[in-house]
């Protein structure tokens, strides 16, 4: 996949990333899972209120017959606005919230910095090589006006810009290929960089161990 940001860190594998795609969030975490059950999902009933009520713990929740991470946003990086999308090869994504100027300079800063001291945020299964990253208010068939998009490589953004009325409508989820198996997802809260701040979801490919 073609990208500007190729990087190496120590504790981040030599990748290029892929800026594949972006959701807005109002404050409502975002849930990664499997396409395969986003049907059973519901988010107008009590589902979304145990989502929510788990506040920023690092956690996942059961969704139909298999299980879903949660990307909570956070709230002290802005309480709305874009999650940035990044995906280098089949076996890992990241889940970018950024603030700062410039903004690529902010997103470059936050794909690279060491994930050590992150958060573990659980495994989860992606048997269809699927995945699907989904607005937690949202049910997951029949909410009138979601749409699910295709996660394509583009252009990384370069300006951090508010919804307003007059924007494109954008999507409730986006649904992204990825290498089938199980993935683990690491959580960085709020971080301050100069002049910019970050909380960033990793998600990265689990080999099947070994009988």
């Amino acid at each position: 996949m073609p990208t500007d940001m190729t990087f190496r860190t120590d504790d981040l594998v030599l990748g290029s990333w892929a800026h594949v795609g972006r959701v807005w969030t109002s404050g409502e975490p975002f849930l990664v899972l499997d396409a395969s059950l986003l049907a059973a999902w519901r988010g107008s009933e009590e589902q979304f209120e145990e989502v929510v009520s788990l506040g920023w713990e690092v956690a996942t929740v059961r969704v139909g017959n298999g299980v879903a991470g949660i990307v909570a946003t956070d709230g002290t990086v802005n309480d709305e606005g874009w999650l940035e999308i990044f995906q280098a090869g089949p076996d890992r994504l990241a889940v970018v919230q950024a603030l700062g100027n410039p903004y690529r300079r902010a997103l470059r800063d936050a794909l690279a910095y060491p994930n050590k001291a992150d958060d573990d945020g659980g495994v989860f299964a992606v048997p269809s090589g699927e995945l699907v990253l989904w607005s937690s208010a949202l049910d997951g068939i029949d909410d009138v006006g979601a749409e699910l998009r295709r996660a394509e490589p583009g252009p990384t953004p370069d300006a951090w810009e508010p919804l307003h009325g007059g924007a494109p409508h954008h999507p409730g989820g986006l649904q992204i290929r990825l290498r089938a198996g199980t993935f683990r997802l690491r959580v960085r809260w709020m971080t301050e960089l100069d002049d910019a701040c970050f909380a960033r979801w990793l998600l990265t490919h689990q080999p099947a161990r070994r009988l």
